[in-house]
């Protein structure tokens, strides 16, 4: 997994994924390029672990691309996640 800051060029396409959901909605253009430009994009190679079972998460991550799968333990799938989801 590589880690890198949003990129000024990145922010109209995420803002507006990010409009389309309640909880980003009611914030101005303003706040939302603050609060993007403080977060960091996760990239994932296929079969990858975002958070393993006994992380304890103190994030929110919202799937700008592709798709994840998250298990209720080891072989029970919970959800299967893609973009704009959260």
């Amino acid at each position: 997994m590589t880690s890198q800051k949003v990129k000024k060029e990145n922010l109209p396409a995420i803002e507006q994924l990010l409009s389309q959901h309640g909880i980003f909605k009611s914030i101005n253009k303003k706040d939302l390029e603050k609060f993007l430009c403080s977060c960091e994009i996760k990239l994932l190679e296929g079969g990858e672990e975002l958070i393993k079972p006994d992380d304890v998460v103190e994030n929110l991550y919202i799937i700008l691309q592709g798709r994840i799968r998250l298990y209720s333990n080891a072989t029970e799938i919970f959800a299967d996640l893609s973009k704009g989801e959260f």
